[in-house]
């Protein structure tokens, strides 16, 4: 229900005319917003799981955690992952990538996304 309800105010910020519909322009200013978003979370998640491993490989590593030295590699990691996600999400807004994520929602064609 709460999700439902979720979605509900999402679709309505983003059917700026109301209709009852998406269209492209609706539809890629909605994927646009929400890559923006998605960045940092994605990147958080790649960075725990390099750290993980990289302590898993080093055992050095896993009896330093609160030094220095992991803080920096830490750090280090966190700049690349973020790095690799704004750039995974920005080659996912470029046009034709959005076109084709768009034909292969709209299922019956006609150019927007119907409500149901």
């Amino acid at each position: 229900r709460q999700l439902r309800a979720r979605l509900q105010m999402i679709w309505d910020e983003y059917d700026i005319d109301g209709n009852g519909i998406l269209d492209k322009k609706e539809l890629f200013s909605l994927m646009r917003d929400y890559f923006k978003r998605a960045v940092p979370v994605y990147a958080g998640v790649i960075e725990k799981r390099r750290m993980q491993r990289l302590i898993a490989k080093d055992r050095k590593y896993s009896n330093l955690r609160a030094s220095t030295r992991l803080a920096r590699i830490r750090k280090v990691v966190r700049k690349a992952c973020m790095r690799r996600m704004k750039a995974y999400f920005a080659a996912l807004c470029k046009k034709k990538n959005m076109q084709k994520l768009f034909e292969e929602m709209d299922n019956d064609g006609n150019e927007c996304l119907d409500k149901e």
